[in-house]
């Protein structure tokens, strides 16, 4: 079983990880939408409000430790360093 990040929880992200927690992953859900994490909460290991288009954001929750990061946001690219 692997750890996953979605970065982003529009109609691609909550697809995507809903899918990856179906299939037995653990995932990680971050998006700014409160209403979106609730939801989300239910479905998925750990739903985080957080803004993800900060690097130390995403540190602080731990997405660049995990295994897998997906991201379904605009004009935003992510690294890993």
């Amino acid at each position: 079983m692997s750890n996953y990040g979605v970065i982003g929880l529009g109609r691609f992200g909550c697809s995507l990880a809903s899918e990856l927690q179906a299939l037995g992953h653990d995932v990680l859900g971050v998006d700014t939408d409160r209403a979106t994490v609730q939801e989300m909460s239910d479905v998925l290991g750990q739903a985080i409000q957080a803004d993800a288009t900060s690097e130390t954001a995403l540190r602080e929750i731990g997405v660049v430790d995990l295994d897998g990061k997906v991201h379904g946001l605009e004009n935003v690219y992510i690294t890993d360093s």
